[in-house]
């Protein structure tokens, strides 16, 4: 899947200032600001103390960008973005607060300093005619408005008396209550086909409401937003996708899953600085575009919603990050592609965003822990820019970045590099740096998370699949209904349909019957393992397969407990709604404390109402990430009789304390005397027509005859036990084979095997 990087490139422009038609004296270049992926087209500032933004287009294409200030409403001809002047000014009652929507050939402006919405006629674009202000008598201040521009409806937030909710289809000019709403104060909303996506700033909460049907509004689902200070929300055009911002230090941006607007699941977080305070955000297509305050104007690729990431940014405010100062609004609606961004201190901007795209295909699980790990990335910009440079970043087990410069490939923008070989057990992570002429931008995101892979064989310890019935488990409820089942679950009401392997799974309520599938309202209930022998290894880590649907741990709390300490809990500020078995794994180290064995406990309480499809649990495993790797096979044998070359292999893990590790050769010739030699060091020494490749200084060397017919050419076999003593000194130790053997058809009358290198470890 395509991902997008930022680029940046400075740009000053011109800007025509003109007053209500009159001509303007050319203004100075704008200041030069920090940008990454966005060209400044110009900047124009006919007012003070700015507030919202947006956008009008006339049928005759003419482009007109709106913006509210402490006065009143400024309306500027932006037709040519990069000559912007000022066509007209419609004031208004003094406000730090001012938000403008449009709809047919109307804009609509509401402020908290007065009743009402002023309604401005825009059929002649370049002469904004203020008609009325409307809707007096029914709200006295009113925070922000949002039209339904399919329905025709439009939405006054924030007022004192809830939403108002009002008709503009048969008369936009002079519009029709149909009701109000005051469930919840509703800070702003976005409005879309028959649902309402409402911003609860007081609550903490966005709230899905169903609109379809006017009058009536149904609220369908309450999710706990991550800074629960919930300020605006945005969706995108197929309702799948749903933008929350908290207005509150750190700025969270929030990304959700509403595929079920009962059940929205959020599915990932954005904050461009810890320090900053998030505003506005607006979606288009796969970017969202978020006015932050301090940080500027800020533009996100959800092109993955897992994985946001900051395509490019402009930052309209030069001073410190915190606080209020800084990009009010912004709007990304102009058929023209052009960016209207309003900052409280210097107005209005226009910006064209150029973000980049880039293609990686990331590296997976590996045993090999010799080979340099290649690959490569490409972007390219939508102005068709390549980067000039890109380096290569990688960190194991969370340790500091390591970087190496990337060379350029055979394709255009195209990077190659290779993170080193790393020794076994290891996790790494890795990303990419690009520069551009004048920027540079990290990928994944800030850089300090990215792509990942595991360098190691997993080991498992104890594993229960759940086929053969509750093998020890154990379930009830310490208040209300048990819903604990083994079996093939239903897929009802968001469970699961299969298990994860092979049929069976243990879950609440999977559905059997007349059953729903939902778990009990009111109980608490737990389902918990035998005692398991985990030993004392540092370094073991609980992984389940898991589909679980639960409220916000507010309402629903889901717990994971190893020996009654909590290593997972649900959040506070969000659903789960899982749609297909995922994998997880929990660190076991802390909680056992070096404890040899564990007690698995997974809890579900749940409150009166809401009740949700709630855990699916299977292949409930212990395990570690061993350093019991592969032996590796090196240098070349010699083959004799019958062109067969003795083969080399091991048998079992060299683990430390293995009495039953061997190492097995075959392809000799039946009855043959044949040696192996074993030692820490290879060597490449020829000597009797095949090559030594062992150190003869330094190895043991163990004669055998070989088995079978005697005389026979490749069908001979010989096995030495090799076991490992259990000594922790010899832990991660190298050690080198070869097999030699008597044969008339070698080059000397011996053949031999390739070398076989093998690697002793710490399994058991």
């Amino acid at each position: 899947m395509p991902h997008v990087f930022p680029r940046a490139f400075g740009a000053t422009a011109r800007v025509l200032l003109s007053a209500l038609g009159a001509l303007a004296l050319a203004a100075p270049a704008a200041p030069a600001q920090v940008s990454n992926a966005v060209q400044l087209l110009a900047n124009v500032n006919p007012g003070a103390g700015y507030a919202g933004c947006c956008g009008y287009r006339s049928p005759s294409g003419i482009e007109i960008a709106i913006v509210g200030d402490q006065n009143g409403t400024w309306f500027i001809n932006a037709t040519n973005p990069t000559q912007p002047s000022v066509v007209g000014f419609v004031p208004g009652a003094g406000s730090i607060w001012r938000e403008i929507q449009t709809y047919s050939t109307f804009a609509y402006i509401v402020t908290e300093a007065a009743g009402g919405m002023q309604i401005v006629d825009l059929s002649n674009p370049l002469q904004p005619v203020l008609v009325r202000t409307w809707g007096t008598s029914i709200w006295g201040n009113a925070h922000s408005i949002a039209i339904d521009q399919g329905a025709g409806k439009c939405y006054v937030c924030g007022t004192n008396v809830g939403i108002a909710v009002v008709d503009l289809v048969a008369n936009p000019s002079n519009p029709t209550l149909i009701r109000t709403w005051n469930d919840v104060y509703i800070h702003d909303l976005w409005i879309q086909h028959g649902l309402a996506h409402m911003a609860a700033i007081w609550a903490g909460e966005y709230w899905i409401v169903d609109v379809s049907s006017l009058p009536t509004m149904t609220v369908l689902s309450r999710s706990r937003t991550p800074g629960a200070f919930t300020h605006n929300t945005g969706v995108t055009a197929d309702d799948r996708i749903a933008i929350t911002t908290d207005e509150s230090a750190g700025g969270h941006v929030a990304i959700w899953d509403i595929a079920d607007p009962r059940n929205p699941v959020k599915i990932s977080e954005y904050t461009a600085n810890p320090a900053a305070i998030g505003h506005n955000a607006y979606v288009l297509g796969n970017f969202v575009h978020v006015a932050y305050y301090t940080e500027g104007y800020r533009l996100l690729d959800i092109t993955d919603p897992a994985r946001p990431f900051e395509a490019g940014f402009y930052d309209t405010w030069p001073g410190a990050s915190g606080g209020y100062n800084g990009n009010w609004g912004c709007y990304p609606y102009q058929p023209s592609g052009v960016v209207y961004v309003s900052d409280r201190s210097t107005g209005l901007y226009i910006l064209r965003p150029d973000p980049i795209s880039a293609t990686h295909t990331p590296l997976t699980d590996t045993t090999n822990e010799d080979t340099p790990r290649q690959l490569s990335v490409r972007a390219s910009s939508a102005s068709g820019l390549a980067p000039q440079s890109a380096t290569l970043r990688w960190r194991v087990g969370g340790g500091s970045w390591q970087n190496a410069a990337m060379t350029p490939g055979s394709l255009v923008g195209e990077f190659v590099g290779a993170i080193p070989a790393i020794s076994a057990p290891a996790e790494v992570e890795y990303g990419f740096v690009f520069q551009f002429a004048a920027s540079t931008a990290a990928w994944p995101g800030d850089g300090s998370t990215g792509f990942q892979y595991r360098i190691g064989q997993v080991r498992s310890l104890y594993l229960e699949s759940f086929e053969g019935g509750w093998n020890g488990w154990t379930h009830g409820a310490s208040f209300g209904q048990d819903d604990w089942e083994i079996g093939v679950p239903q897929g009802k009401n968001g469970d699961p349909s299969f298990a994860h392997s092979p049929t069976q799974c243990a879950g609440t309520d999977l559905g059997f019957g007349a059953n729903d599938g939902r778990y009990s309202t009111n109980s608490t209930s737990f389902l918990q393992s035998p005692v398991v022998n985990v030993g004392t290894r540092t370094d073991l880590k609980l992984r389940i397969r898991r589909w679980l649907a639960v409220e916000d741990a507010s309402r629903d709390q889901a717990r994971i407990l190893v020996n009654g300490l909590p290593i997972y809990t649900n959040s506070t500020t969000s659903s789960i709604q899982d749609s297909a078995w995922l994998d997880l794994s929990y660190p076991l180290n802390t909680v056992l404390g070096g404890a040899p064995s564990a007690v698995f406990r997974f809890e579900l309480q749940t409150d009166g109402a809401g009740n949700r499809a709630g855990w699916n649990l299977d292949d409930v495993e212990v395990f570690f990430l061993s350093d019991c790797m592969p032996p590796i096979a090196y240098g070349q044998g010699v083959a004799g009789s019958g062109a067969f070359t003795p083969a080399l292999a091991q048998v079992g893990d060299p683990s430390l304390g293995n009495a039953g590790f061997a190492l097995r050769a075959s392809s000799l010739v039946g009855g043959a005397p044949s040696v192996l030699m074993i030692g820490f060091a290879p060597n490449s020494l020829s000597v009797l027509g095949v090559t030594l490749l062992v150190d003869p200084s330094a190895a043991i060397t163990l004669a055998t005859t070989a088995q079978g017919p005697i005389g026979q050419a490749g069908v001979g076999t010989a096995q030495w036990a090799t076991p490992v003593p259990p000594n922790g000194l010899l832990d991660g130790a190298t050690v080198y084979t070869q097999v030699l053997t008597v044969d008339a058809g070698g080059p000397q009358g011996v053949a031999s095997s390739s070398g076989l290198r093998v690697r002793v470890c710490a399994d058991r």
